[in-house]
């Protein structure tokens, strides 16, 4: 379920990246997004490919092998400094670019979304993992 949020916003960008340009309104009638939206959440994308939708399962524990007391000891420490963090190298990435994204630039992939999802003041958190959620806050918006 943690991962539901980065499968949203990836979902949201392809649809968002691959909207055409209207280019039958009025030059005056034309909204244009934040200019560097578009190149943000390729970026965004990019990163977060390579995050698994589902939590992958943890490894299992090393077979014990009857070498005393002394060889366990350091098995059982060294299992209580790995115990904290399973943050994976492709979950940081997305993480450490997912932080760097322009709130107007999600808050505009939302505005394409049915009305109850961008009239009403909202907060839409996206979590990588148990080590990294990043929440964007948009506020309502009336559509032109």
């Amino acid at each position: 379920m943690a991962k539901f949020g980065v499968l949203i916003l990836f979902i949201f960008s392809m649809f968002y990246v691959a909207m055409p340009n209207n280019l039958t309104l009025i030059p005056e009638q034309i909204t244009f997004p934040h200019p560097l939206c578009r190149s943000q959440i390729a970026l965004v994308n990019f990163a977060c490919a390579m995050v698994p939708v589902l939590p992958m399962p943890h490894p299992p524990p090393p077979p014990a092998d009857g070498n005393g007391h002394r060889h366990r000891h350091r098995r059982r420490h060294r299992h209580r400094h790995r115990h904290g963090s399973h943050e994976t190298p492709e979950q940081r990435y997305c993480c450490e670019w997912l932080r760097q994204m322009d709130t107007l630039c999600v808050c505009e992939i939302l505005y394409h979304l049915p009305p109850f999802l961008w009239k009403p003041n909202h907060k839409y958190t996206v979590v990588v993992d148990d080590e990294c959620s990043v929440t964007f806050l948009c506020k309502g918006r009336q559509r032109l």
